[in-house]
């Protein structure tokens, strides 16, 4: 027990065997290796770098899985679904670009962001970022106009 631990560490004198201690307990409580992480740290990955990944369906069946597959393994290691996953890089990519002042034509981002329309675009925009992609647009003008390193 941790408080088992204690007593130990603070009965010995020498440090490297205080540490040889704690490190024994520590590694004694690890989890065992599980694949599935490094599998899904990679599919995070992909989806992070590979900006042509809109949909859950194009995902599974690049990687060879079913949808549902993917949904199961997302929600036990990620904490969330892959739709969301690759929602949040979309909608972190308008941010950005948004940020380096590309002009809002909200119908054509939306487009390329993989959205269907740009009512389904803004409102993601909203639930994600706290305001419209337009409060947005103007707010980053308003910062880049006060930056001092914009000059």
């Amino acid at each position: 027990s941790g408080e088992h631990l204690q007593a130990q560490v603070m009965t010995t004198r020498d440090v490297p065997a205080k540490i040889t201690l704690v490190e024994n307990f520590l590694h004694k409580r690890l989890p065992e290796y599980d694949e599935n992480v490094t599998l899904v740290q990679q599919i995070v990955g992909q989806i992070s770098e590979d900006r042509s990944l809109m949909r859950v369906e194009d995902l599974a069946q690049r990687l060879g899985y079913s949808p549902r597959s993917l949904q199961r393994l997302f929600h036990q290691y990620v904490g969330a679904s892959p739709k969301w996953t690759i929602r949040r890089y979309r909608l972190q990519d308008a941010a950005e670009m948004l940020d380096q002042g590309t002009p809002a034509d909200w119908a054509r981002l939306a487009a390329e962001l993989g959205y269907f329309d740009q009512a389904h675009f803004i409102k993601d925009f909203k639930d994600l970022i706290g305001e419209t992609p337009a409060v947005y647009a103007s707010t980053t003008d308003d910062d880049s106009e006060n930056d001092p390193r914009s000059d």
